[in-house]
């Protein structure tokens, strides 16, 4: 523990957020240090807080930022934990009298090994930490931490030290606002920004690839509503592009909707904030359907989340998790679907106790189920306090994993000094190795092929319904059954096998386009459509597919009416080019093709019909999966 330093302090507080294309997030959690600081020190005047560190630059700029400060306190992430280390190593090093705090969900709850390993680091900090920082920098210099609730270090006899964390704050107002209380002001004319926003903390569940739970316990607690008004005005007067809620079940008390109207008319009179975020509750079906469709309806967020991760009952027992019915399920995607609103599940994979046939039946049932837009298929990564950390639960589940380099998707990134790592869930005791590798490649061709961008949703779709075949049958073709005329797909297959492979040695989940100096890292889906586009290969496409569907209609013996397969191509590759070259079409076919399509996705699936029709986009721009069906006379 530092007792050389001075009365007065130089406190330098550091969050390093990701970007969100042209926005960034505010330093939510640091900024709550501060404001709490403000508020409850016994001498404000006493902390003079350096403009907050937020945003990742070259090392040797940032230590020249912060080379005043005397306490350097850090909140630590898996984006940023590499980071924040080093500038923390090397503030220590030039400086050995300042006090290092760490703290956020990256810090283990069982810091002893983490605190040996990094030994630079004076002081660890556990679950909500507003009181524990300020006595902190109370006790300084010379005070002991004896008495300083959920704190960890190691004292100057080299012994290990920890005390038990403090009861949770049941009066939320107590927390002062960063918000409110101007501590981000400073920040707003340099750009676009995110809120980070919370009406409650807590969560009811123990998922247990997640570390909520275990981190704010069960009890919801919640802020006042005058205070996230106040918050709302603020967001909406400073322009505050995006509101991100970080609450865990948005949705799960009542007075969520009235939350939700106030934002939406935020939004109304002041066209701010633009975009509001949300992570829905397991329950409460009908109140998150009206959340959700005000929302949707006020243009401040188009998709609709609706998770599972899984719908197999061993499996979410395995992960201790409830989800709504699919009985649920469904009707809220044909409601949601009549009000024209999209939306889209997660599914993990490589969760424990998931099987290869357990997954490959439960993305087809959730198809079958309502799901057309998008599935978002995320591999299981490992954080430090959830249970599936914890060494009984990964022998139990025979857990194994890699570490792999971290990259933020979509966004150009220059060459890094310190990179991020993610450690990932690559097998477990009932998914060995290679069956991981193939609900991880068969989650591709179900991402390419039918999802968001729909390639070949619908004839893909047709031959489900009308020919009986199950979407899983058709998925697993593409990815293994024999094929003939169709060097793309084999080129595809080829390419699948070795990410899958690549994924289970270290390497990244994302494919790298370069971009001059800089790295744009690409989803898979994104890697292979942009490569389709480039390479002029989307006729290609469409041709050999068009003939690798009738080999599975000959391999199943089955058939669809003379010309509806071409028709439904046809206009599946018009609606696609649309998408890539933003270009107006109009075609001429025999079928009642968008009114086959439709009564699907409104789960109310009519018959084929001859009926002749012309199809036409006459737009450009979205929407993009759209035409106008005119009568031909």
């Amino acid at each position: 523990m530092p007792t050389s330093l001075p009365t007065s302090l130089i406190v330098q507080l550091v969050q390093i957020n990701q970007r969100a294309f042209e926005s960034t997030f505010l330093p939510y959690a640091v900024g709550l240090l501060q404001a709490w600081c403000m508020r409850y020190a016994s001498s404000a005047s006493r902390y003079t807080f350096l403009p907050i560190l937020h945003q990742r630059q070259g090392l040797a700029q940032a230590l020249a930022q912060i080379q005043l400060a005397d306490v350097l306190a850090l909140s630590c992430y898996f984006w940023n934990i590499e980071y924040s280390l080093a500038l923390a190593r090397e503030h220590k090093r030039r400086n050995p009298r300042v006090l290092v705090i760490l703290g956020g969900p990256q810090v283990p709850d069982g810091a002893e090994a983490f605190l040996r390993a990094h030994p630079y680091v004076d002081v660890v900090v556990h679950g909500e930490g507003e009181a524990s920082f300020l006595s902190l920098l109370e006790s300084l210099p010379g005070k002991t931490w004896e008495q300083i609730p959920g704190i960890s270090w190691i004292d100057a006899n080299g012994r290990f030290c920890s005390n038990a964390r403090g009861p949770r704050l049941v009066n939320l107002d107590e927390i002062p606002s960063p918000y409110l209380m101007g501590v981000f002001d400073p920040l707003l004319s340099a750009g676009k920004w995110v809120a980070l926003w919370e009406t409650n903390r807590g969560c009811p569940f123990s998922c247990t690839f997640c570390d909520w739970g275990s981190a704010t316990a069960a009890k919801v607690t919640r802020f006042g509503m005058e205070r996230l008004k106040a918050e709302m005005d603020w967001f909406a007067t400073k322009k505050i592009e995006m509101v991100y809620c970080c609450d865990a079940n948005y949705g799960i008390l009542p007075r969520d909707v009235e939350i939700t109207k106030y934002m939406v008319d935020k939004n109304h009179q002041h066209h701010y904030p633009r975009g509001f975020y949300i992570q829905n509750t397991k329950n409460a079906t009908e109140r998150s359907y009206e959340i959700q469709k005000l929302i949707t309806t006020s243009g401040m967020n188009p998709d609709v989340t609706l998770s599972l991760q899984s719908v197999n009952p061993d499996v979410l027992a395995s992960i201790r998790r409830e989800n709504i019915s699919l009985d649920a399920f469904r009707q809220l995607q044909q409601r949601f679907q009549r009000d024209g609103v999209n939306t889209y599940t997660d599914i993990l994979v490589g969760l424990p106790g998931e099987s290869y046939d357990s997954f490959c039946d439960g993305v087809a049932q959730v198809i079958d189920e309502g799901q057309h837009n998008i599935i978002k298929f995320y591999n299981v990564y490992v954080l430090p306090n959830a249970e599936l950390n914890q060494p009984a639960y990964r022998q139990r589940f025979g857990i194994e994993t890699v570490r792999q380099p971290y990259f933020e998707p979509w966004i150009p990134q220059p060459q890094t000094e310190v990179q991020e790592w993610q450690e990932m869930v690559v097998a477990t005791r009932s998914l060995d190795r290679t069956q991981w590798r193939r609900i991880r490649i068969l989650a591709w061709w179900v991402e390419l092929l039918y999802l968001h961008r729909k390639l070949l949703q619908l004839p893909l779709m047709l031959i489900r319904q009308l020919a009986g075949i199950g979407y899983r049958e058709i998925f697993e073709f593409y990815a293994e059954s024999p094929i003939q005329d169709a060097p793309l797909i084999t080129d595809l297959r080829a390419f699948y096998a070795h990410k899958a492979l690549a994924l289970q040695t270290g390497e990244t989940e994302f494919c790298p386009l370069p971009q001059g100096s800089e790295t744009v890292w690409l989803t898979v889906e994104d890697f292979i459509v942009t490569g389709l586009h480039r390479s002029g290969a989307i006729a290609a496409f469409y041709a050999q597919n068009a003939l690798l569907l009738q080999q599975l209609l000959q391999h199943k013996q089955r058939s669809l009416p003379p010309g509806l397969l071409a028709d439904a191509f046809a206009l599946s590759r018009a609606l696609f080019e649309a998408y890539v070259y933003s270009q107006p079409f109009a075609l001429t076919l025999n079928w009642n093709i968008w009114e086959l399509y439709q009564g699907v996705l409104r789960g109310e699936p009519t018959e084929p019909q001859a009926l002749p029709a012309h199809y036409v986009r006459d737009w450009t721009g979205a929407p993009f999966h759209r035409v106008r069906v005119e009568a031909r006379t």
